[in-house]
């Protein structure tokens, strides 16, 4: 199961939002399984040109959450940096 961390794509958040909140990270715990290991990645990605910003964000729940007016704030950028934290958790069977 992969699931976001505190930061991820938090500059899209602070772009949209008056007040960016952080992620808030759930521990999951499964029916019948046993978490195994738990990985996280950190990295940033390089958004150069406006119609990547938009793909990234409409593929956020951000996207349906965000009123329009709101989601134009991202139409004048042409360049963004946004950090991908997640969590890769392994489980294994009981």
């Amino acid at each position: 199961m992969v699931i976001p961390l505190e930061n991820h794509l938090i500059e899209l958040k602070e772009t949209v939002y008056a007040s960016a909140y952080k992620n808030d990270v759930k521990d999951f715990e499964l029916a019948d399984y046993v978490l195994e290991e738990k990985k996280e990645l950190q990295y940033e990605i390089a958004l150069n040109c406006h119609e990547d910003i938009a793909n990234l964000f409409s593929m956020t729940p951000y996207y349906y959450k965000t009123s329009r007016d709101d989601q134009m704030k991202l139409d004048d950028i042409c360049q963004m940096s946004v950090s991908a934290e997640f969590a890769v958790l392994i489980y294994r069977k009981r």
